[in-house]
C-alpha cells in the first residue's frame, strides 16, 4: 500500500463515519462530546485515541498478525482510523489558528472542518530514510510525533508515512 492508497481509503472511511456518528454535520461533533465527557480538549483526546490504537498496533507487531484474537478490527481498519485521527486533530488544530470562516470561504464551522479534512494530505516526504529502521523504532517514532511537546509543528501529517511503512512490513508475506 502506498500512501496515495492509504489516504484515499481514509476519505472513503470518514465519508462514512461522519455520516454514521454525526449525521454528516460536523465530522469534528464526535469527538468534541467524547472529549467534553472525558474532561479533555477535543486535540488531547485524539491523542488519546491515537495512543490507543498505537496500542493496537504494537500488539500486532509483537503478536504478528495471524495470532490476534480478536479479528472485528483488523491491522488495516487499525491503520487507516490513526490516519483518520491524526486529519481530524489537523483539522481542529488549523481552525483554531486560522482567521475564521473566510479563511477557508465557508460559511459555517461544519463546513470548514469538512473542507480541511477532504483536503488534508499525508506528507509524502519523511526527512529521515525509516526504510532501515527496526519495527520498535518505527513505534516510538510515531510516539515522539503524539507526546512530544517541543516539536516546531503540531501537525500530525508525518504518522501515515510511518503507518504505510509498518504496514507494508506486518502484510509483506500476503502481497
Amino acid at each position: 500500500m502506498n500512501i496515495e492508497e492509504l489516504n484515499k481509503l481514509r476519505l472513503e472511511v470518514f465519508e462514512k463515519k461522519s455520516h454514521d456518528y454525526n449525521s454528516g454535520i460536523d465530522p469534528t461533533a464526535s469527538f468534541s462530546r467524547s472529549a467534553k465527557i472525558a474532561g479533555v480538549k477535543p486535540h488531547v483526546y485524539i491523542k488519546q485515541l491515537l495512543a490507543q490504537k498505537l496500542s493496537r498496533l504494537e500488539s500486532y507487531v509483537n503478536l504478528g498478525v495471524d495470532n490476534m484474537l480478536v479479528k472485528d478490527e483488523g491491522l488495516l481498519d487499525t491503520v487507516v482510523d490513526m490516519v483518520s485521527y491524526c486529519a481530524i486533530h489537523d483539522a481542529l488544530e488549523l481552525f483554531n489558528f486560522s482567521t475564521g470562516f473566510d479563511h477557508w470561504r465557508v460559511r459555517t464551522r461544519d463546513e470548514a472542518y469538512h473542507k480541511i479534512i477532504r483536503a488534508w494530505k499525508p506528507d509524502i516526504i519523511l526527512i529521515k530514510d525509516i526504510s532501515e529502521w527496526r519495527m520498535n523504532d518505527l513505534l516510538n517514532e510515531i510516539e515522539v510525533y503524539l507526546f512530544n511537546d517541543d516539536q516546531l509543528s503540531s501537525s500530525l501529517d508525518e504518522i501515515p508515512l510511518i503507518l504505510c511503512e509498518i504496514y507494508n512490513r506486518l502484510t509483506k508475506d500476503e502481497n
